[in-house]
Order: C-alpha cells, then sequence, then structure tokens
C-alpha cells in the first residue's frame, strides 16, 4: 500500500494526517490525492527523495505532502 502523510493545514483540507492506498498498477501522486491542493507550492517527498505530484509511486512508496515553509 502506498502511504500518503500530510503536514499542517493539508491535514484539515483532506481530513486525514495520514491513509495508507492500495493501487493495482503505478500511479502518479496527483492521482492519489482526492482533495483539491492548493495553488500555492508544496514539497513532496517520495521514499526520502525529493519528487512532486507528477512522481510516480508504487504500493511500496511512502508520500509526505507539505506546503513549504520557512522560518528564521
Amino acid at each position: 500500500m502506498v502511504t500518503i502523510r500530510l503536514v499542517s493545514y493539508l491535514e484539515k483540507m483532506a481530513g486525514f494526517r495520514e491513509k495508507e492506498i492500495k493501487i493495482e498498477e503505478p500511479t502518479r501522486v496527483r492521482d492519489l490525492i482526492a482533495f483539491d491542493l492548493p495553488d500555492e507550492r508544496l514539497m513532496v517527498v517520495v521514499d526520502d527523495i525529493g519528487g512532486d505530484l507528477d512522481t510516480v509511486v508504487d504500493n511500496d512508496s511512502r508520500v509526505v505532502i507539505s506546503p513549504i515553509f520557512g522560518g528564521g
């Protein structure tokens, strides 16, 4: 199963913090998200490597999606 983890306000938008989704074939991250993402830039990490919404994942993948944030 693909594990999707959302960070910050994305959790509230989607109604979950972490979710497992079974897929039958490799699939783009954007096709696994069943809610509208904000137009701003997002940070997508797939299996500990930077990616984007068009990164293809399989059933063993772990995806983290977060808004880009900074501080200092």
